[in-house]
């Protein structure tokens, strides 16, 4: 259920033109604390511009992106990421010369807070993905779910207040997805508020408790899971007009 108080994240009007394509146009939702929500739509809908634009790597046109009382629209990436906003990417991004365990410290280079808390370990963060004793391995040695999940402890390493999760279950196998799932849904449960870019539908209906569905840079749907999933836009948006669906 939606916490009545404050969004720790609130997205108002983000545009985002490349020449003539209006790529995110006038977004507006919200991810309230220990929310997941999911940020849907078709291919090119938009989503991983949002992200990019929430975190930083891209600038936007027009619009806010707050975060508690901050507005960050336009903050450059490491400023972003100081004040805990931390991501994943749609095509896993690791560190493949280094080990894990420095993959991970490259993390908590940009998190101040790590210098004076002293549970905050590499060890510690490794393991919380399932990764422990995996301190001194290559990266370029992982599995592809174990690349995710030290792209995921690097996140983590940021102790962030909000979680942009770029499609992180793609590509994982039934048994792998279970796993997938259960670590997200242990971080929600820890407080961690997401928003996650997601196709997986199992995934979408287990672990979103609401949904914020994009077509064509637009929203068009934004409410609990069940009743955005059968939506006649949104349905419409995902597999085309009715006649021809």
């Amino acid at each position: 259920m939606m916490s009545s108080s404050a969004p720790i994240l609130k997205v108002e009007g983000l545009t985002r033109r490349f020449g003539g394509l209006v790529a995110v146009n006038d977004m507006g939702f919200t991810v309230h604390a220990g929310e997941i929500v999911g940020l849907l739509g078709p291919n090119g809908s938009g989503k991983t511009t949002a992200i990019n634009l929430i975190s930083g790597v891209l600038q936007p046109d027009a619009g806010r992106v707050v975060l508690g009382d901050t507005d960050i629209a336009g903050w450059p990436t490491f400023k972003i990421a100081r004040l805990g906003v931390a991501r994943t990417f749609q095509l896993v991004r690791v560190l493949d010369g280094m080990t894990c365990g420095d993959n991970v410290r490259a993390g908590l280079a940009f998190n101040q807070r790590a210098r004076i808390e002293s549970d905050v370990s590499v060890d510690g963060l490794l393991a919380r993905v399932g990764l422990a004793d995996h301190n001194s391995r290559p990266a370029s040695e992982l599995t592809y779910i174990d690349r995710k999940r030290l792209e995921l402890a690097r996140a983590l390493a940021l102790r962030p207040s909000v979680l942009l999760l770029d499609e992180w279950l793609a590509g994982l196998n039934p048994s792998e997805l279970q796993i997938g799932i259960a670590l997200i849904r242990s971080l929600k449960d820890e407080g961690l508020s997401i928003l996650m870019v997601e196709h997986v539908m199992a995934a979408i209906r287990s672990l979103c408790s609401r949904c914020v569905v994009m077509s064509s840079g637009r929203r068009i749907a934004d409410g609990p899971t069940d009743t955005v999933l059968r939506d006649p836009a949104v349905i419409e948006a995902y597999l085309g007009a009715p006649e021809h669906a």
